[in-house]
């Protein structure tokens, strides 16, 4: 892990953050959203910001993991990880540290797979995961 991803996992612990970029300017981008929200709103802003970024995030499971590969981040940090996404970023050779490991990522409710977990199962690429998250998730 390198010292960059120890500082923006720092930040994300120290409060309620959700999810924290270092870019690749240095600059921190920090949010309170939940899920993959995000990630996904940095990318509509400029599909380019997260360019060779440094993740720190909460919860990332499969459709988290397919918007960072999207996005072009070069390594995460997840408190909580999914398999679905472990395999995914290693696909894309994207180095990955996490506290925890989990089959998969639960609904808010704890009753079931996350439903965007659930939908990335089916996407094959970085690409076709933003395109159906951008027109569902507002």
């Amino acid at each position: 892990m390198t010292d960059l991803l120890k500082k923006t996992k720092e930040i994300l612990i120290s409060g309620e953050n959700t999810c924290v970029v270092c870019t690749e300017k240095q600059k921190h981008l920090i949010s309170k959203e939940k899920g993959i929200k995000p990630i996904l709103l940095w990318l509509r802003e400029d599909k380019n910001s997260l360019k060779n970024a440094i993740v720190a995030d909460r919860i990332i499971g499969r459709a988290a993991a397919m918007l960072m590969v999207y996005a072009g981040i070069k390594e995460v940090y997840g408190i909580l990880i999914s398999d679905h996404a472990l395999t995914y970023f290693q696909q894309f050779e994207t180095p990955v540290y996490y506290k925890e490991k989990v089959p998969y990522i639960l609904n808010r409710t704890k009753t079931s797979m996350c439903p965007m977990e659930k939908r990335s199962l089916f996407l094959e690429t970085p690409k076709s995961a933003f395109d159906l998250f951008n027109q569902i998730i507002e």
